[in-house]
């Protein structure tokens, strides 16, 4: 009777193999007929038990095929539903990628605009700041500019007044001498005519024009004048005939002086007034937008101060976005890992599992040819031992 410790299939081969040549070698290598004869009944009676342990072997064969293809069995199905659970997995972590990485560039979304809200907020502070500093500034020169308009005013009117005063104070010398009785002379004339020149800048070149051609039509009438009664207008260089006396014209020309001072004045004043109006509405102007902007920048700051810590939170639930679409992300790839593993294991052993099957095939293949042989051979020294 045979016995076999376990073994794997090409070293049962190469067992099985050499226990049928030592059995068929131990036989051939009696010394004699008689000897061999003598042993036939022995041999005869164990053929059966041979026999038996032959088919003992066979089965032992056979179980051990069939236990590698139940194996591969089982390890289909194991496989199959490996399959099935990792592809169920793998596709659970898919849309927990997908949607991990929607929920994670809606984060970076609200956090570019918490940031882009904040960079405006800052900038229009910085613009308040610069348009504060310019309207300050703009303040002080339209004072600066008030106050110089102010003095060249004072002086302009001081001016105007003193002009006033003197051509009243010629027209009432004048007047006197002509109340007097006395005649008019060229000095006289000249004089008044001399002293309007001092405020000549105060009045219309025409009318200080006529004052110095009235005292020249004045000086050639003294001297056989060819104009005769007549004057000649200082502007177009005309000569008209005027029967008004000499003290007549001049009166006529102080009192037209002193119309166009008292219009100066007037028209100095209104300026002024004007000016301080304009100023005033600037002034005004700037006050409200200075007091708008300064209510603005106080918003502006309270919002930037809300703003930045809605940023920093945002960072923060950005950064844990990520985070967790990354893990998911490691998970997936792990799971195709081991997925891909398993796969690569199951091919390995069922690679292993056809080899020993295929091995084993040729095993129980050359054991029953051995098998053969040598019942073939026992039967034939059966039959010679009868004869």
């Amino acid at each position: 009777f045979f016995f076999f410790k376990q073994k794997t299939a090409y070293e049962m081969l190469r067992s099985l193999v050499g226990s049928e040549m030592c059995i068929r070698d131990r036989y051939m290598g009696l010394a004699d007929k008689t000897q061999f004869k003598s042993n036939l009944a022995t041999l005869i009676q164990s053929k059966a038990q041979a026999s038996d342990a032959v088919q003992s072997v066979l089965r032992l064969l056979n179980d051990f095929k069939q236990a590698e293809l139940d194996e591969q069995a089982r390890a289909d199905q194991r496989n199959q539903t490996e399959e099935q659970n990792g592809a169920q997995v793998i596709s659970e972590y898919n849309s927990l990628v997908e949607n991990n990485n929607q929920i994670a560039k809606k984060c970076t979304i609200n956090r570019e605009y918490v940031e882009g809200q904040l960079n405006q907020a800052t900038s229009r502070v910085t613009f308040i700041d610069g348009r504060l500093l310019d309207l300050q500034q703009l303040l002080n020169d339209l004072s600066d500019d008030r106050c110089q308009s102010n003095a060249l005013f004072v002086n302009a009117l001081g001016q105007n007044r003193d002009a006033i005063v003197a051509v009243e104070t010629l027209k009432k010398d004048f007047q006197s001498v002509v109340d007097a009785g006395q005649e008019v002379e060229l000095a006289q004339v000249e004089s008044i005519a001399d002293r309007i020149k001092q405020y000549e800048n105060l009045f219309e070149e025409s009318a200080v024009k006529s004052f110095l051609s009235l005292s020249q039509n004045f000086k050639d009438s003294q001297g056989n004048d060819v104009t005769g009664n007549g004057y000649v207008d200082a502007v177009t260089g005309r000569v008209y005939q005027d029967t008004r006396s000499i003290p007549e014209r001049v009166f006529r020309l102080v009192l037209q002086l002193q119309v166009q001072l008292q219009s100066s004045i007037n028209d100095i004043e209104g300026n002024e007034i004007q000016a301080a109006q304009q100023f005033r509405e600037l002034q005004d102007s700037i006050a409200a937008e200075t007091n708008t902007l300064h209510n603005e920048r106080a918003q502006k700051v309270t919002l930037i101060d809300k703003l930045g810590v809605e940023l920093e939170v945002a960072r923060e639930y950005e950064s844990r976005c990520w985070r967790i679409r990354d893990d998911t992300q490691k998970a997936l790839d792990a799971s195709l890992a081991d997925l891909e593993h398993r796969r690569q294991f199951y091919q390995l052993e069922t690679q292993r599992r056809n080899d020993e099957i295929r091995i084993l095939n040729d095993v129980l293949r050359v054991f029953r040819a051995k098998v053969g042989k040598l019942e073939e051979y026992l039967n034939q020294l059966e039959v010679e031992s009868t004869n």
